[in-house]
């Protein structure tokens, strides 16, 4: 739990009549420097005798260091306010019953005695049993020595006064209790609030900016803003592997990630539903599709996406992004059944087709009208996912080759006219038939 509000933190819960208060005024000349700073200790260092010169209702020959001398003393500090200090309030007591003889825990608090009375005055009107453990209220000293920002804080001092550990509460248990008394060196994770609150701002959104530090392995994280212009516009990261499951799409526009969410090929995860699959009934279109003048993009409705997902299967990671897109888009999409009309890619003569190799698909253009397509041993079906995602037909290509092998063939067309891409497939016995076929559909409407 953070400190907030005036500073005022720390203390211990039981009745008045079973507390022992302490408060500390003394000058602690060990532990200042000349300009009357107290120096804060750390893990090594000695904590000042002068510390214990001055405490408040204890007998006068326990007003030195000789009142925890010998022990393993715990400073717990805490706050009326905390409710994960007074819930270990019950394991404290418990330690300190069972190792009475070698052990002191000690609660300090910086809220005033008053507060703390009022305090135990509340929970002994609840019927809550007090607590026998001593504790110091009005702390002005002991938190400038061992500073923190966060609740509770422990620190740990052998029987020599030596500071050996400075942890969270969760480290107080009987075994690592007995290990400090026997002088073992317990494995405990050190409490460092400087370097934990260092870049953290709890009134802004965590991990954003570096706030609460670099997160380099989120287990689960979605993220959806409007446009920034900073980043690289219509670009679309897609993966799921061992690592998990992560989608990225910057500057885009509602539909387009609507094509990434539902896309239904199993064979590749990368995949992009086709346009001609997708049929919007929306109120406002230009909230749902990118706007141009002429070849240059327009500002206004790009929106980036950022998701990540432990190891799942395609299908889950892709269902994430579909609930996703509900709660931050409002999209609604439901599948159907058409009869379209659609370009049937068939081969006639398989054998012109294998003579391949392994490579990359590439569809470069040569002019405003003219492109050149290199098929380099890929199978069909990804040179029917260019026609379909890359290109501007009006029709949705179907594979209908039946040839499940590797193909290698080079065209020049124009790629947005099928008669054209016809022509050029001409010389493969390969051809793009209309004709009607039944596709699965999807329909997309707005919350």
């Amino acid at each position: 739990m953070k400190l907030v509000g005036n500073g005022n933190y720390f203390f211990k819960c039981c009745t008045v009549a079973t507390l022992l208060f302490v408060s500390i005024n003394a000058a602690l000349a060990q532990a200042e420097n000349n300009a009357g700073v107290i120096r804060p200790l750390t893990v090594g260092d000695t904590l000042p005798t002068a510390v214990w010169a001055r405490l408040k209702n204890h007998p006068p020959a326990k007003k030195d260091s000789n009142a925890f001398h010998g022990k393993l003393l715990l400073i717990d500090f805490w706050a009326t306010w905390c409710g994960a200090c007074i819930a270990a309030f019950p394991k404290l007591a418990h330690l300190q019953n069972e190792f009475a003889d070698s052990l002191r825990i000690l609660l300090v608090t910086e809220e005033p005695a008053a507060v703390v009375e009022q305090f135990n005055q509340r929970r002994a009107k609840a019927g809550l049993g007090a607590f026998s453990l001593q504790g110091i209220t009005g702390d002005t000293i002991l938190s400038r020595l061992f500073p923190h920002t966060y609740i509770p804080h422990t620190v740990w001092i052998n029987e020599s006064g030596v500071v050996k550990a400075i942890t969270e509460s969760g480290e107080v248990n009987a075994v690592n209790l007995r290990a400090m008394m026997r002088g073992i060196k317990v494995p405990m994770a050190t409490k460092d609030d400087a370097a934990r609150d260092l870049s953290f701002d709890p009134t802004k959104p965590l991990f954003l900016a570096g706030n609460g530090g670099d997160t380099v392995h989120p287990i689960w994280y979605a993220v959806w803003s409007g446009q920034v212009n900073q980043v690289q516009g219509a670009l679309a990261l897609m993966r799921n592997d061992s690592s998990g499951g992560f989608i990225q799409i910057t500057n885009a526009g509602i539909n387009t990630m609507v094509r990434l969410a539902y896309a239904d090929n199993p064979a590749q995860f990368e995949d992009m539903l086709p346009a001609q699959r997708v049929q919007f009934s929306v109120r406002d279109s230009s909230r749902w599709f990118p706007r141009f003048s002429g070849t240059r993009l327009l500002s206004g409705h790009l929106y980036n996406y950022n998701l990540v997902t432990p190891p799942l299967p395609d299908a889950r990671v892709r269902k994430c992004m579909q609930h996703d897109l509900q709660r931050f888009a409002g999209v609604r999409a439901s599948w159907t059944r058409r009869k379209l009309d659609c370009l049937l890619l068939t081969v006639a003569d398989t054998n012109l087709l294998q003579h391949a190799y392994t490579g990359s698909d590439s569809l470069i253009l040569h002019s405003s009208s003219s492109y050149h397509y290199n098929s380099l041993g890929n199978p069909l079906p990804y040179f029917v996912r260019h026609l379909n995602n890359s290109c501007q037909l009006p029709l949705l290509v179907l594979d209908e080759s039946h040839y499940g092998g590797l193909a290698l063939f080079s065209i020049e067309a124009d790629m947005n006219n099928w008669r054209s891409i016809n022509k050029a497939l001409a010389a493969y016995k390969m051809q793009l038939k209309k004709q009607q076929r039944w596709v699965r559909i999807l329909t997309v409407s707005e919350e």
